[in-house]
């Protein structure tokens, strides 16, 4: 009941209270965030603090009012994102001075006494760095509460709820790095995420050589099975080729993939060298999507490369064959000595 009424008793202070001379000017587009987020917060089906919360963000970004920090550190609160609703009511307090209504401000200190004394403190990195991160905590009971967080070069300081937490870092080309932990009031704990590359795919065994012919008799049906080992080499390396072909391909194509994943993260204007790195929830769903599809482009490339070793070295087996069946048996001339005849016999 209390999020109702102050959201619009925000609303009303952020058009009517007269501006002082150290007052952020807010922009045309900053009030029209401002506005969306409150009729968020007073939506007749119940708060609808997620998105609430992106569009008070997107209203301090454009006019960094200390106006809007209230309701931005509410709706932060309700997500569990502690740390960000502490800097927010911090400031909104401190930078509102004596324009804060005394009970306003009563409740505000109880809240930020309440987050304070329960947060627990997180410490995070990645390496490499540039991984998003997700948080999922698990209460006693009903649905688990999600958030996620980018981690740029800088560690990232965080304040969570106590209890179960599943930590789960995401950056494309590497493997997943999971952290499972259970936290406890005020409790500080510095944790690295290390993201292993993957395990390269096994080698494909080339195929083996065939004994050679025992006898240099060319028959009938011997050239005509020549005729067909040379007709599969041909074949075998058409494959070869085009397999190889196909995982470049592929290969270029994640390769792009993770590019575009990670160039969203290296981002001054989403991820700052130093600080907190939050992605919104369209930039952290495009740059998981990007990395599930690097991932599959990259699984195509090994298949196309294994495919493609696999008939080339088919081909060159089948044509060295080929080959060797096309060669006339030599001629032999050998001298021989009987009882009653001497001479010499060949084969030509």
């Amino acid at each position: 009941m209390r999020l109702g009424i102050l959201g619009t008793g925000l609303s009303i202070a952020l058009l009517s209270i007269p501006a002082s001379a150290a007052d952020v000017v807010i922009s045309d587009e900053a009030r029209a965030h401002f506005a969306a987020g409150v009729n968020l917060l007073q939506d007749p089906d119940g708060a609808r603090y997620e998105e609430a919360y992106r569009e008070f963000r997107e209203a301090y970004a454009r006019s960094p009012s200390w106006k809007i920090l209230g309701n931005l550190g509410i709706a932060a609160m309700k997500l569990e994102r502690d740390s960000e609703a502490i800097d927010a009511f911090k400031k909104y307090l401190a930078e509102g001075g004596k324009q804060v209504d005394a009970e306003e401000r009563a409740q505000f200190q109880r809240d930020l006494a309440t987050l304070e004394s329960g947060s627990a403190r997180l410490t995070l990195q990645s390496e490499p760095p540039g991984a998003v991160l997700e948080d999922e905590r698990f209460p006693a009971s009903g649905q688990p509460i999600r958030n996620a967080y980018g981690l740029s070069t800088a560690p990232l300081t965080i304040g969570v709820r106590p209890g179960r937490h599943r930590f789960t870092a995401k950056l494309g080309g590497r493997v997943e790095a999971v952290w499972e932990v259970e936290l406890s009031p005020k409790q500080q704990v510095s944790h690295t995420f290390t993201l292993a590359e993957p395990t390269a795919a096994p080698t494909p065994a080339s195929a083996p050589a065939a004994a050679p012919p025992t006898s240099a008799t060319v028959s009938v049906g011997e050239l005509r099975g020549t005729n067909g080992l040379r007709t599969g080499a041909y074949v075998a390396l058409g494959v070869g080729v085009v397999g190889i072909g196909v995982g470049t391909l592929f290969g270029l194509k994640a390769r792009g993939k993770y590019g575009d994943a990670n160039a969203i993260t290296d981002d001054p204007a989403n991820c700052p060298g130093s600080g907190e790195c939050e992605l919104s929830p369209a930039l952290f769903d495009r740059r998981e999507q990007l990395g599930k599809d690097g991932d599959s482009a990259k699984t195509l490339s090994i298949v196309g490369f294994a495919l493609g070793g696999v008939g080339l070295a088919t081909g060159v087996t089948l044509f060295v064959l080929s080959s060797k069946k096309e060669q006339p048996a030599a001629a032999q001339v050998q001298p021989f000595l009987g009882i009653g005849n001497v001479g010499v016999r060949g084969s030509f």
